[in-house]
């Protein structure tokens, strides 16, 4: 299992989870009542929470990618590095 199968998951339920919130909200809208401010406020709430969970979901993979760019740059640093020590000695 990669590092990232997780996030993906949990990214896939953020989504499914928000398209019912949304389907909800539009069910309202199309039966012509208004949501009682309870419930708006309760969607809205599990809406913003999700959206939280995504970006930490976006922010750790960023950091992620990040590490693995500063390995990849600090490996090609030791090469040339390598490298010109070897054309010195030539």
């Amino acid at each position: 299992m990669s590092a990232f199968d997780v996030p993906a998951t949990r990214l896939m339920v953020i989504r499914l989870a928000m398209f019912e919130i949304e389907n909800r909200r539009n069910e309202r809208r199309l039966d012509g009542g208004a949501a009682p401010p309870k419930d708006l406020l309760e969607a809205e709430n599990v809406s913003l929470r999700l959206l939280l969970a995504q970006a930490e979901i976006d922010a750790q993979e960023l950091l992620a990618q990040a590490g693995i760019d500063a390995k990849e740059r600090e490996s090609a640093d030791k090469l040339r590095s390598s490298r010109a020590s070897v054309v010195v000695h030539l």
